[in-house]
């Protein structure tokens, strides 16, 4: 904003699409790659990744999800604690165009089923110790870890191409839901643009 001209001139430039995943992580690992993540476990194992890793492991993420049938506008639940692969599902899922449903990893089997069902979730991405708590029938499944019935991580993105065509999302489109605590009656999901 010009410091000359008054606050009640100024208009926000709204473009008419937007996806987090191309125009903001995309857009840096091409013009000023550098470290988007620093991710550190309680042993001191560190794990270091520039945009451009996760770009490409978000594209990839993304295209094994639309291989399974997960679409635009598809919500996707993501139930993982805190490791790189949370941010890189998130970015995937927003390329793709499908909605995001992020979830602590502390829910129980019943809380998973209520998000499953309210969210009209098709997809999950969990962890091999949390598979146990989604009992509904998803067109995706994708497992940090080995576990039965699901896709084990490593392998979805290993089998998926890198060169992913996001979709464009119009603005005021769903971008992410949450779930409210529920401290006043059952979670109510939350749908944001």
């Amino acid at each position: 904003m010009n410091a000359d001209m008054p606050a009640s001139d100024f208009v926000w430039k709204i473009p008419e699409s937007f996806n987090f995943g191309v125009d903001v992580v995309d857009r840096i690992a091409r013009e000023d790659d550098h470290t988007a993540l620093i991710w550190t476990d309680g042993s001191g194992r560190v794990e270091r990744y520039a945009y451009s890793d996760i770009a490409r492991l978000s594209d990839r993420l993304a295209s094994a999800l639309r291989a399974s049938g997960v679409g635009q506008g598809d919500k996707v639940v993501v139930m993982l604690p805190r490791i790189a692969q949370w941010q890189i599902a998130m970015v995937g899922v927003m390329k793709l165009g499908a909605v995001p449903i992020p979830c602590i990893d502390m829910l129980t089997e019943r809380d998973v089923a209520y998000r499953v069902a309210h969210g009209e979730a098709v997809a999950a991405i969990t962890t091999a110790a949390n598979v146990g708590k989604f009992a509904a029938p998803l067109r995706a499944r994708i497992s940090v870890g080995e576990a039965a019935g699901w896709t084990e991580w490593n392998d979805a993105l290993a089998g998926a191409p890198a060169g992913f065509q996001a979709e464009r999302q119009a603005i005021g489109a769903p971008a992410i839901m949450f779930f409210t605590s529920g401290s006043a009656g059952y979670p109510k999901g939350v749908l944001h643009p």
